[in-house]
């Protein structure tokens, strides 16, 4: 779930909003907590060394938004009669890596894009367009990971 501000300039067609997007999504690891060293000391005991993650997503979600235009773009939206409904479904796409620093916590990195199904997102459309909205996101997290509480968690 995310809550965005934003603020775009195109020309003067200025406008703010807000961006709140609940969505559920599913991760591929192809690459799961590959030890960074040897994991064994000098006198040989086990110990926890750094991880790497890799992983992709994909999902489903719907943004709620509502976009705050200035007077040029109201008179627009006005003039080409221009009606939306302030929330669409996303498609969220991206990839991930996560850095094991203890046994309970990641830093993680991820990239992901979220593709639109319909052009307002931004309050602006035209009957030349041809594209759904777009927008790309660049996170940084901090993850605690919970106990297992599997018996054989080898």
């Amino acid at each position: 779930m995310r809550v965005k501000q934003y603020s775009l300039i195109a020309g003067m067609f200025e406008r703010s909003g807000r961006i709140f997007e609940p969505a559920g999504r599913i991760e591929f690891y192809p690459l799961r907590d590959y030890l960074i060293g040897d994991g064994v000391d000098q006198r040989g005991f086990v110990r926890n060394y750094a991880t790497i993650t890799a992983y992709l997503f994909t999902g489903a979600g719907a943004v709620f938004y509502h976009v705050m235009p200035n007077d040029h773009l109201k008179a627009r939206q006005e003039r080409d009669n221009i009606e939306y409904w302030p929330v669409t479904i996303v498609l969220p796409l991206g990839a991930g890596v996560r850095f094991g620093i203890s046994g309970l916590i990641d830093i993680g990195f991820e990239l992901g894009g979220r593709y639109a199904l319909n052009d307002y997102l931004d309050g602006f459309t035209s009957k030349f367009a041809t594209a759904n909205d777009i927008y790309y996101l660049a996170t940084v997290q901090v993850v605690y990971r919970l106990r297992s509480l599997r018996l054989n968690d080898n």
